[in-house]
C-alpha cells in the first residue's frame, strides 16, 4: 500500500519538475541524420530530405556532385595542347552520380581506332556496370612512345581525359586503369611508368616495354615510382621476347624476388608472379599457339585483375 508524499517531498518534487523544464526550454534538440538542423557542433548546417547537397561516396571525384551527366557515345572530342583529340566512351546504363565508379583507358593498336577496339573488345560488358571505360584515338592511329611524358601530346591526352572525366562523372580516384593491344599496350605500359601515381594497375595485350632513356647502375629503367600491378598477355607465336621484357621489368619493379617462380591462376595458362610487394601483383599469361592478337579470355580476365585491387 503506497503512502501519499508529505509535505516536504511534494516541494522537492516540484522544484525537480521546474529545473528539467528550464533545461528543456534552453537546450535545443539534437540534430537527427535526415533531418534539418545543425552539426553536433552546431556550426555547419544539415540539410533535410530535401536540401541541396547530395549523398555521395567520399572517395568519389569532383563529378560526384553533380546530378546528372551525359551519356556515353563515340565522336567526343577534348582539347588539350591546342588541339581537339577524339575518343569514345561508355557508360553504364545505370550510371548513378552517388556511386563511384573504376575508370579504365583502353589504348588501340597501330592502324586502329577507339571505336574500333570499343567494338572488338568486351570491357563495358564485362565490367557489369561497374566502370567508365575510354577508348581514346591515337594522332595518325598511332601512340607516342618515345617523347619524354613533359611533351607526349599522348600523355597529355590522358592527362586531360582523367580531369574531364573525374570533372563530369563520379570517378573513384583511386581506381584508374589502363590496357591496350599491340602499340596501344606499349602505351600502357608507358604509362605505367610515366604516370604510376595515377594509375592502380595496367594490363597489355601482344606488347612490351616500359623503355626509356635513364636506366640505373643494374640496368633497369627508370620510373617516378618503383611499379604498379600488371597482367601480360602475349602468344608465343608474337615474338614472346618482347612480352618477356615487360614481365621482367613489372617483376623487378614490384619487388617479386623471383619472376621464374610463379603459381597458377585463373584463367589457364595464366601464371601468378610469387612474393611480390603487397597490394603489386605480376600475372603473365603466356598463349601456346597464339599470334598476334587479342586473347578471347583476355578482357574478362583484365576486369578480374582490376577488380581485386
Amino acid at each position: 500500500m503506497s503512502r501519499a508524499p508529505n509535505a516536504a517531498s511534494s516541494g522537492l518534487l516540484a522544484a525537480v519538475a521546474v529545473a528539467i523544464a528550464a533545461c528543456a526550454a534552453s537546450s535545443p534538440s539534437p540534430s537527427v541524420p535526415g533531418e534539418a538542423g545543425t552539426s553536433p557542433d552546431g556550426s555547419t548546417p544539415v540539410p533535410g530530405p530535401t536540401g541541396s547537397v547530395p549523398p555521395g561516396p567520399v572517395a568519389g571525384s569532383a563529378g560526384c556532385a553533380k546530378p546528372s551527366a551525359a551519356p556515353g557515345g563515340q565522336g567526343r572530342t577534348l582539347t588539350v595542347g591546342g588541339g581537339s583529340r577524339s575518343y569514345s566512351l561508355f557508360v553504364p546504363d545505370d550510371y548513378a552520380p552517388t556511386k563511384a565508379y573504376s575508370l579504365v583507358f583502353a589504348f588501340h593498336g597501330d592502324g586502329g581506332t577507339g571505336a574500333a577496339l570499343q567494338r572488338s573488345m568486351k570491357l563495358d560488358a564485362v565490367s557489369a556496370g561497374g566502370a567508365l571505360v575510354v577508348y581514346p584515338d591515337g594522332v595518325g592511329k598511332t601512340w607516342n612512345l618515345d617523347t619524354a611524358p613533359e611533351q607526349n601530346p599522348d600523355v597529355a591526352l590522358f592527362d586531360g581525359l582523367v580531369a574531364e572525366l573525374e570533372a563530369s562523372y563520379c570517378v573513384d580516384t583511386k581506381r584508374v586503369f589502363a590496357t591496350g593491344y599491340s602499340r596501344g599496350g606499349y602505351f600502357a605500359n608507358q604509362l605505367g611508368c610515366w604516370r604510376g601515381a595515377a594509375l592502380r594497375a595496367i594490363a597489355s595485350s601482344g606488347s612490351g616495354g616500359p623503355f626509356g632513356k635513364q636506366y640505373d647502375a643494374t640496368g633497369h629503367l627508370v620510373c617516378p615510382q618503383r611499379g604498379v600491378p600488371t597482367i601480360i598477355f602475349h602468344g608465343t607465336n608474337d615474338s614472346p621476347s618482347e612480352g618477356q621484357k615487360s614481365l621482367d621489368h613489372w617483376a623487378w619493379a614490384n619487388e617479386c624476388p623471383d619472376k621464374n617462380k610463379q603459381t597458377d591462376t585463373a584463367p589457364s595458362p595464366c601464371k601468378s608472379v610469387s612474393g611480390c610487394a603487397a597490394s603489386k601483383p605480376v600475372v603473365w599469361c603466356l598463349i601456346p599457339g597464339m599470334g598476334h592478337q587479342i586473347w578471347s579470355e583476355s578482357d574478362a580476365a583484365t576486369w578480374a585483375f582490376f577488380a581485386k585491387l
